[in-house]
């Protein structure tokens, strides 16, 4: 079954040490937290029907049931690795966890799952600082990478894509 996981994440705060000032190019290290809200879904899953043997095992229809999930909202953390260029851009790997505990998951025959949404991820981003000689940077970007969905006992493997906007300060 394809399942899609949709979520709507947040920076809460990232904090990047650069080693070197914030008008050089060079390596860094970063901390991202995330406010973690997944949208709710309703899907459909079709089974599909089995002509049987008569006498012995009677032909069933194929049959469809709708399936919707309801999750909380929840925190993640994300790990970042890259390299700042002259020019203000940053080329960088990101790893990210978070898991959501799931609500309600039912179908027209009952209770499905209970336990936990969690994913793991791994993207690959660009960023274009602007104000790039102050120690407050904004920036803006977009990453492409893929992800692992665990959900209840079921697991998917999605691509992900991102866009996204933030303001970087050095610590050192």
């Amino acid at each position: 079954t394809h399942q899609a996981v949709m979520a709507l994440s947040v920076t809460g705060a990232m904090l990047a040490a650069p080693t070197v000032s914030a008008d050089e190019a060079g390596w860094y290290l970063g901390l991202k937290g995330y406010y973690v809200d997944l949208e709710n879904s309703r899907d459909e899953l079709t089974r599909p029907g089995n002509p049987g043997t008569p006498p012995l095992v009677p032909a069933t229809p194929e049959s469809t049931e709708i399936i919707s999930t309801k999750y909380d909202e929840d925190a993640g953390a994300g790990l970042i690795f890259g390299y700042r260029f002259q020019d203000g851009l940053r080329a960088e790997i990101e790893a990210r966890q978070f898991n959501n505990d799931i609500t309600e998951s039912q179908s027209s025959t009952g209770t499905l799952f209970s336990g936990e949404a969690e994913s793991t991820s791994l993207m690959a981003n660009f960023w274009m600082e602007f104000l790039k000689d102050s120690r407050f940077r904004p920036y803006a970007g977009m990453g492409l990478g893929a992800a692992e969905i665990t959900k209840g006992d079921q697991e998917d493997s999605v691509g992900m894509a991102q866009l996204g906007f933030g303001v970087m300060m050095d610590l050192g």
